[in-house]
């Protein structure tokens, strides 16, 4: 299955769990930072920090916070290797 967003943005879970790993670990960090490791700019780490909201680990804004949903993913899963 492919999630597409604006045509040529496919969702990644490894750059989706590197963003929320990084913000979490430094919360201070904006999204410019959290997107270099990826060699992108910060609209990177922006749209990866709205699938993180819409699919509900995250709370919207920065520093990140996590979801009581959120946490029990970060708990289990943080790499979001597990298909279910």
């Amino acid at each position: 299955m492919s999630v597409l967003f604006h045509g040529n943005f496919g969702l990644n879970r490894s750059y989706m769990s590197g963003i929320l790993t990084n913000s979490i670990k430094n919360p201070t960090l904006k999204d410019r930072e959290l997107a270099k490791p990826f060699g992108y700019g910060a609209p990177f780490a922006a749209r990866y920090r709205s699938w993180l909201h819409k699919c509900g680990v995250t709370e919207m804004g920065l520093p990140i916070k996590l979801t009581p949903m959120g946490e029990v993913v970060v708990r289990n899963d943080p790499d979001f290797n597990k298909p279910n």
